[in-house]
């Protein structure tokens, strides 16, 4: 069960954006006769124009039988839906009048009655954000009377340009446009009702709420705010929310709002990028209830963090690069890690328990002693470790590296690895007491026993509010007490939160070191990842599909993204193994997923994955045992999935320019000096009746946005 109450919704299928759909709930506006996601529960809304269901609405119990025989065909067609919304956005500003509330729930309650008669579970109400107006609730409470226990109560909700302005100073955790649903069900409960089963089957940023010009979060990129980052604060906002649904257990799900396409409608557009930051978010959300201690590790290659927004995950510890290679692949020798000192101070100021680890590598001396002195006299609270995982890496040399940490710090030095270094290097027979930092992703826990912190989800970026970058989620395996009861109960001294960090560097370039790939569990024994000088893309995640997950497809789907998380289509991709190698064009292929379309026929051992020229020939996927029945060693019927940023070219240096020789200034004129503080006192004056105007007008346009804002059918 997801720990988020985070949906989809969808007005037009985007298939790039459906295929990250791993949400319970799915929201979709006239939806296909095949069901676009088995196995969610959808809920479905048929269009129609404001002026056609109004004019139902004012029927009364005639316009809900007019309703019921409207669906009649569409729910024939669709017997997989979950449940139907009934009129959308009612009545407009007719709300405000009792009369035609009146009629509303007389046709209300006249289709929820022919709805349960013919098995339909309903969605009624879907009311505009800051409506109805409290005293429509005295009315609205016999339509819930009327419900069945499976129906619900759909609200939207917006805001602008933030989804927390316009939040209730009188009653804290209430809003007038987001988080409104709390005041519905405060309502509902002065009159003995209870709230029901409620969805918010749209949310988001709206800009209809402030003036009469549709949108959405991307209307919140400027000249100062470029896409990506309005993106990201969206998504924090989205967040945010999130962790207040997770409070209430009569809301079952939020649909952040998406339009088709067509202006200015897509500026509303949960796009792919920002479908798998919320992918991430419904994946790896932590419980709001007491469980597990929840962290995070860094390095240089996460920079930027805005700790005030950590603070807001929840987050108990974190695991910091120490050092490691100077350069990757072609080190020729070890770094402190740049961004050391500035994680260290900034876990410090949000009171995180702090470890370390140092990047092992398998043929430089003196490694224990590097890394020992790169820790100075920083207290980590938690243990440090020998991060196992470059190949060559032998058990011989882990355990001299840690026996010589452990002299040179003091303290037992721990081992983070994967599975198959962990398997290989034989390590259960030898790691006794010392901490075990085990990666492995996709499961429900790992497959050793004896780990102490477990490395369960590597997340794209922006997915962690406060983090612009991919990130590495951890657990520890006890409760936040219970780590601290172990590795100390005082919180770390609270230090200022640092200024500006390091640019991290270029993807791809010399001075990126090859980290952990996420890679399927099923395969992670058998497959490890190698990067290779000036390569084009980075690889980010290794994953497969047996011959029924893929439909019986027999290719390698590849999905090259940009650092934006942008597609990219006619990229040559190269995958190389010690044997052989294919090459292929990355297409787009409607109804399946995008990728070069070409068979893997290569011996699959250790391999490598790049792009570059074609470097030849292929040959059969032998030995994995994961084929089929008649083929059992070998993986014909099967898919990889691959998943590559693309490295960005650095941008080059400019020249410095010699600054000119200072112009000495003439002496000041005392008579321009007195004119020109005249002046400023002048200007500050109309400054504050200009401001004034702007607030009056200000809240002017927030009154008429309450009394006329309306979205697009």
């Amino acid at each position: 069960m997801s720990n988020s109450k985070l949906g989809s919704h969808f007005h037009g299928m985007d298939n790039a954006v459906a295929a990250t759909v791993n949400s319970e709930w799915v929201k979709v506006v006239n939806p296909p006769e095949q069901n676009p996601f088995p196995g969610c529960k959808v809920v479905v809304r048929v269009h129609m124009t404001e002026d056609v269901q109004d004019r139902m609405i004012l029927k009364g119990a005639a316009g809900g039988r007019e309703l019921y025989q409207h669906l009649r065909p569409w729910m024939a067609a669709r017997p997989w839906a979950y449940a139907v919304e009934s009129w959308n956005e009612p009545l407009g500003l007719g709300l405000f009048d009792p009369a035609k509330r009146a009629l509303l729930v007389e046709a209300t309650a006249e289709f929820l009655r022919l709805a349960h008669g013919a098995g339909w579970r309903v969605v009624w109400g879907n009311f505009s954000v800051g409506q109805p107006p409290e005293g429509a609730w005295r009315q609205f409470a016999a339509i819930i009377r009327a419900m069945g226990d499976e129906d619900l109560l759909g609200l939207h909700e917006y805001g602008w340009p933030r989804m927390d302005a316009e939040m209730d100073a009188q009653r804290p955790g209430e809003g007038w446009w987001c988080l409104r649903y709390r005041k519905v069900a405060r309502w509902l409960s002065e009159q003995g009702v209870s709230m029901p089963r409620t969805i918010i089957n749209e949310c988001g940023i709206d800009r209809l709420l402030v003036v009469k010009e549709p949108g959405g979060w991307m209307a919140t990129a400027d000249d100062q705010v470029n896409l990506e980052e309005a993106r990201r604060r969206y998504f924090e906002q989205l967040v945010w929310y999130d962790q207040e649904l997770m409070k209430d257990p009569y809301i079952v799900v939020a649909t952040p709002f998406t339009a088709a396409a067509g202006s200015p409608w897509e500026l509303y557009a949960v796009d792919l990028p920002l479908a798998r930051m919320i992918h991430d978010r419904i994946e790896t959300a932590p419980p709001v209830s007491v469980g597990r201690a929840r962290g995070f590790d860094a390095s240089k290659y996460q920079t930027n963090v805005n700790w005030d927004l950590v603070r807001r995950e929840g987050f108990s510890f974190c695991l910091l690069r120490v050092s490691g290679a100077n350069k990757w692949p072609d080190y020729d020798g070890l770094e402190v890690d740049r961004a050391l000192d500035s994680h260290y101070r900034g876990a410090g100021s949000i009171g995180l328990l702090r470890g370390g680890y140092h990047f092992l590598l398998p043929d430089l001396d003196g490694q224990a002693a590097f890394f020992a002195n790169a820790l100075g006299d920083r207290p980590f609270e938690l243990p440090c470790f020998a991060d196992v995982e470059v190949g060559g890496t032998t058990e011989e040399k882990v355990r001299s590296f840690l026996e010589a940490a452990d002299a040179w710090t003091g303290r037992r030095t721990g081992v983070y690895t994967n599975l198959a270094f962990y398997r290989s290097l034989n390590m259960a027979e030898w790691l006794e007491d010392r901490s075990l930092w085990l990666a492995q992703y996709g499961v429900t826990a790992p497959d050793v026993s004896g780990w102490e912190f477990w490395q369960y989800a590597v997340v794209d970026k922006g997915t962690v509010q406060g983090f612009p970058t991919r990130l590495d989620l951890n657990w520890y395996r006890g409760t936040a007490d219970e780590l601290r009861a172990r590795y100390g109960a005082a919180a770390p001294v609270v230090e200022p939160v640092p200024g500006p960090q390091p640019e991290p560097p270029a993807p791809g370039t010399d001075d990126e070191e090859d980290t952990m790939v996420e890679v399927d569990s099923r395969i992670a024994g058998l497959v490890s990842v190698t990067g290779a000088p000036g390569a084009l893309y980075r690889l980010t995640r290794v994953g497969w599909k047996n011959e029924q997950e893929a439909g019986g497809l027999h290719h390698v789907f590849i999905d090259v993204v940009d650092a934006a998380g942008e597609r990219l289509a006619g990229e040559k991709v190269t995958l190389t193994w010690p044997e052989g190698a294919s090459v292929g064009t990355v297409e787009e292929k409607r109804g399946e997923p995008f990728g070069a379309n070409f068979p893997l026929n290569a011996p699959l051992g250790s391999y490598s994955v790049f792009a570059g020229t074609d470097p030849g020939a292929s040959d059969r996927i032998e030995g994995l045992g994961l084929g089929t029945p008649e083929h059992p060693g070998t993986l014909i019927h099967t898919a990889f999935e691959l998943t590559f940023e693309k490295a960005e070219e650095p941008p080059p240096t400019p020249e410095p320019v010699p600054e000119p020789e200072p112009t000495p200034e003439p002496e000041p004129d005392p008579d321009v000096a007195a004119a020109r503080e005249l002046v400023e006192k002048a200007l500050a004056i109309l400054a504050e009746v200009e401001e004034g105007l702007a607030e009056a007008q200000t809240l002017l346009d927030g009154a008429l946005g309450l009394l006329g804002g309306q979205r697009a059918g």
